[in-house]
């Protein structure tokens, strides 16, 4: 880490937080799709209720597609 401190100087705290970003989202973008179509094929869905404003059943394990990538962030 230190020849990246020295190759960046105060740009490196930048560089952290960009790379850590770009972490959350690569994740989270790969791993809703994918969450997404096991939650349907398992049937863990948000049954259509008369005050829900979707017309079909909807996946539940977005939130965990994001709390993972949240993680990996942080990781």
């Amino acid at each position: 880490m230190d020849i990246l401190h020295r190759t960046f100087g105060d740009r490196y705290l930048t560089l952290q937080c960009a790379l850590a970003a770009a972490c959350v989202l690569a994740v989270s973008l790969l791993l809703t799709p994918l969450l997404a179509r096991a939650a349907r094929r398992h049937g863990v869905l948000a049954a259509v209720r008369p005050r829900d404003v979707h017309a079909r059943p909807t996946p539940l394990l977005g939130g965990v597609a994001v709390a993972t990538g949240f993680l990996a962030g942080m990781i």
